[in-house]
């Protein structure tokens, strides 16, 4: 199993959710370098103990809050296609759509992913 991250995006328009996993952050942080500009810092990843502690979890999603802020905080950043691909700026069937405040996660589904107990497997 493995941890997913609910990132919520809004616009002046629209309210919508991406769920992301770490690795994916790392990849953008990737393609962000690869552009040509100096990526913000992301959390270590754990390589022993126990990724599901609570405590953990908290540390790495504020530590995730961060790293976007950053991207967001560079307008050459923020228009990377990478990032706008990571946020579903490009693609919304890539995202979850929030309707009236309830979230519709129907046509989201990571490629060969289930769902068990809430979690993607």
């Amino acid at each position: 199993m493995f941890q997913v991250y609910k990132v919520l995006i809004k616009t002046a328009a629209q309210t919508w959710f991406v769920f992301r996993r770490y690795n994916e952050f790392s990849a953008l942080q990737v393609d962000i370098k690869k552009a040509g500009h100096t990526p913000p810092k992301l959390p270590r990843k754990r390589l022993v103990g126990n990724n599901f502690d609570t405590s953990f979890i908290v540390h790495r999603m504020n530590k995730l809050a961060t790293f976007l802020f950053e991207v967001f905080s560079n307008q050459e950043v923020r228009e990377l296609t990478p990032v706008r691909e990571f946020l579903a700026l490009n693609d919304a069937r890539k995202a979850v759509k929030v309707i009236d405040e309830k979230v519709d996660i129907s046509e989201f589904k990571p490629d060969g992913a289930s769902v068990s107990d809430g979690i993607w497997e």
